[in-house]
C-alpha cells in the first residue's frame, strides 16, 4: 500500500475518532445500522446466493457427486420420504427404506421393484419412537452391514396437534423421539461409518418452517423440527473436511406436483428414463387442518377429531387420504410417521 492510501486511511480513522468523542450517541447509532446492514446482508446472502447457484449448477446426481451405490431414507413408504426414495432410485441408486411395518410397507415392496427394476431395495420394518434406540438402530446396522451407504434421508417424523398437556407424556415423548432422537441416531451411525471407511457422501434432515416460529398445538412438533435445524447446521463444519455434506430440508407448500430435485437417470432402469410422476402430497399447514375445538364437561378447552387425546396412538399422517385443504402440495409435516400402535 503506498503512502497516499496509507495517509488517507490514517485521516479517516482521525476524523471518526474524533467524531465518536463528539457525538457519542449518533456514533453509536450508526455503528448499530452498520451492524443491522452488514447481519441483514450476511443472511440474506447465504440464503438467496445457494438459491441463485442452483440455477446454474442445475440439479446434483448424487450417485456421481459421492461415487454411491447405497442410499437410506427413513419413514421412505409414503409422503415426501417416499418421493425422496423415488428420486433416489432414478438416479440409479439402490434404497434402503425403514419405515413401520405396516400396509404401506407391504405396497411399497411391491411398488418400487415395480417401477424401478434397475434398483435393489431393502425394506427395514422397525419403530423408530421407542425408547430404546438399539430396537431399530441394531435391524438398520444388520441390514446394511454388507452394503456402503453414503447418502442418508433422515427424513420420518409426523404431527401431532392439540394442546401440549392435554395427551399423555408417553404420546408427547414418543413424537419426540420419531421426529428427533431417532434422526440424530440414524445420522450418527452412518456418518461414524462413513468416516471410519473413508467414504464421502450427505446427511439430509428433513425440516419445516415450523422451526422458525412458534406452533402453538403443535409444540412438539415446533421443538422437534428446531432441533434437527441445529443439529444440521451445527454437525455440517464438523465433518465437511472428510468429503460429507450435511444439509438439513425445510419444505415448503408448492402448488401441483411436487418438484423434482433430482435428476433421472437411465442407469435405474426403463422407469427412470423420464422424470417420475408424483401425485401431489397435501397441504402441511397444521394451522389450516386443525380440528374445532370443543368445551367438555371439565370446562377445558380439548381437541375433538382422531388426533385428540383420546385416540390410543399418535395419527399417521400421510399423502394419503387427503387433508381438508388439498389444494395445495405438502411439506414435511405430513411426512410418514413411523410410530407404534
Amino acid at each position: 500500500m503506498d503512502a497516499g492510501w496509507t495517509s488517507a486511511i490514517m485521516d479517516t480513522a482521525a476524523a471518526a475518532r474524533a467524531f465518536v468523542a463528539a457525538h457519542p450517541s449518533a456514533a453509536a447509532g450508526y455503528a448499530a445500522a452498520a451492524f443491522c446492514v452488514v447481519f441483514t446482508a450476511a443472511s440474506l446472502g447465504t440464503f438467496f446466493v445457494p438459491w441463485l447457484l442452483s440455477f446454474f449448477c442445475g440439479v446434483q446426481d448424487l450417485k456421481v457427486k459421492y461415487g454411491a451405490e447405497w442410499a437410506i431414507v427413513t419413514g421412505g413408504t409414503s409422503g415426501i420420504g417416499k418421493a425422496i426414495a423415488r428420486r433416489l432410485a432414478s438416479q440409479g441408486l439402490n434404497v434402503v427404506i425403514a419405515a413401520y411395518d405396516d400396509k404401506l410397507m407391504e405396497e411399497s415392496r411391491e411398488a418400487f421393484p415395480a417401477e424401478f427394476p434397475g434398483c435393489q431395495f431393502r425394506f427395514v420394518p422397525v419403530d423408530l419412537s421407542t425408547a430404546d434406540e438399539q430396537r431399530y438402530l441394531t435391524p438398520l446396522a444388520a441390514a446394511t452391514s454388507d452394503i456402503v451407504v453414503q447418502v442418508v434421508f433422515s427424513n420420518a417424523g409426523y404431527i401431532r396437534t392439540g394442546l401440549f398437556d392435554g395427551s399423555p407424556l408417553d404420546v408427547q415423548l414418543r413424537n419426540l423421539r420419531c421426529n428427533a432422537t431417532s434422526s440424530a441416531a440414524v445420522a450418527h451411525l452412518f456418518l461414524r461409518r462413513m468416516r471410519r471407511s473413508g467414504h464421502k457422501g450427505c446427511v439430509v434432515f428433513t425440516s419445516s418452517p415450523a422451526n422458525l416460529t412458534p406452533c402453538p398445538l403443535s409444540a412438539m412438533y415446533g421443538a422437534t423440527k428446531s432441533f434437527l435445524t441445529e443439529l444440521a447446521v451445527s454437525v455440517a463444519p464438523e465433518v465437511v473436511e472428510f468429503g460429507i455434506d450435511v444439509a438439513v430440508l425445510v419444505s415448503t407448500a408448492t402448488h401441483g406436483a411436487a418438484p423434482c430435485l433430482l435428476p433421472p437417470s437411465p442407469r435405474a432402469g426403463p422407469a427412470a428414463a423420464s422424470p417420475v410422476p408424483l401425485r401431489p402430497l397435501r397441504l402441511a399447514n397444521a394451522r389450516s387442518t386443525r380440528p374445532p375445538l370443543t368445551r367438555t364437561s371439565s370446562t377445558r378447552p380439548t381437541l375433538s377429531g382422531p388426533c385428540s387425546s383420546s385416540s390410543p396412538r399418535p395419527r399417521a399422517l400421510t399423502s394419503s387420504p387427503s387433508p381438508p385443504s388439498a389444494s395445495s402440495a405438502a411439506a414435511s409435516s405430513w411426512t410418514r410417521a413411523t410410530t407404534a400402535p
